[in-house]
């Protein structure tokens, strides 16, 4: 519950906005999928389009608040609806 608290505060506070959609990104909720190395599985909408500086400062914002300093984290991002298993990871 921390994680999904931490990251809708991320994204309350920085917004994304995709105009080529007309939508904000919302986070529906993530999970821990495995932690050596860390990976988050985060659904939500808009997977395609979110920026890699957004998915940076997703990534870097979690490293420092749960002091994973220097230790690589793959965020992983699921739409909920879809039917493709297939993970797009950074």
């Amino acid at each position: 519950s921390m994680l999904n608290t931490y990251l809708q505060t991320l994204v309350t506070d920085r917004p994304l906005f995709v105009r080529s959609r007309n939508r904000y990104l919302k986070i529906k909720y993530a999970t821990f999928v495995k932690m050596a190395p860390p990976t988050i599985l985060i659904f939500s909408n808009l997977v395609k389009e979110i920026p890699d500086h957004y998915r940076r400062y997703l990534t870097n914002s979690l490293r420092r608040h749960f002091g994973l300093k220097g230790a690589p984290i793959h965020l992983v991002f699921r739409n909920q609806h879809s039917k493709d298993k297939s993970l797009e990871a950074i």
